[in-house]
């Protein structure tokens, strides 16, 4: 079996509704592909402020789409 990891939207603009869509059309698109939605999960990561912007990294979090197919 091999998994495949892409990375939600970070952001939608517009209601929860708009966001499902969002989300939907990565799987929809990952299943024409081949792959299996397997879950999702969330990731922590540390970014720095741009190169603009001053202050102390932090913490962003992230959903990660899991996916899997038969080798």
């Amino acid at each position: 079996m091999i998994y495949k990891v892409i990375p939600g939207p970070k952001t939608v603009q517009g209601s929860v509704v708009d966001a499902s869509k969002a989300f939907e059309g990565i799987i929809n698109a990952e299943a024409n592909g081949g792959w299996k939605y397997h879950s999702m999960e969330s990731i922590t990561s540390v970014e720095k402020p741009g190169c603009f912007l001053k202050g102390a990294p932090q913490p962003v979090v992230s959903y990660m789409l899991i996916f899997y197919k038969e080798d």
